[in-house]
């Protein structure tokens, strides 16, 4: 969904467009951080400290953000909104590549949610 919307956004010729196609990525990012959320908490091992654990997962998250703003802020200073929206999509693709090796390795190691 993130990922088509920032196509879209690439090229929307109008406010009122951009309006629209901005709300899909904000729903995207929405479900995303839940199934996210939910994701970590399942593989949290049983151990004493597992907010230990849900710390990290949010550091990462954090860093993700903190690594995402400067580059975004260089693109659309050299080369304006449209390179923000391009870059928006390469990063959603990314996720979804990063997310189909997680899926692969979590079918080679069966009993790791259970």
């Amino acid at each position: 969904m993130g990922l088509v919307s920032a196509a879209l956004l690439i090229f929307a010729q109008s406010y009122l467009l951009v309006l629209i196609f901005v709300a899909l990525p904000g729903i995207g990012v929405g479900i995303f951080t839940a199934a996210d959320w939910a994701a970590a908490i399942d593989l949290v091992p049983d151990q004493p400290a597992p907010g230990l654990h849900r710390g990290l997962t949010n550091v990462a998250t954090a860093g993700g953000d903190a690594l995402a703003t400067p580059s975004v802020g260089v693109a659309l200073d050299l080369f304006g909104a449209r390179a923000v929206f391009a870059m928006m999509g390469i990063f959603f693709l990314g996720s979804l590549a990063l997310a189909s090796v997680v899926r692969s390795c979590l079918r080679r190691a069966p009993g790791l949610l259970a």
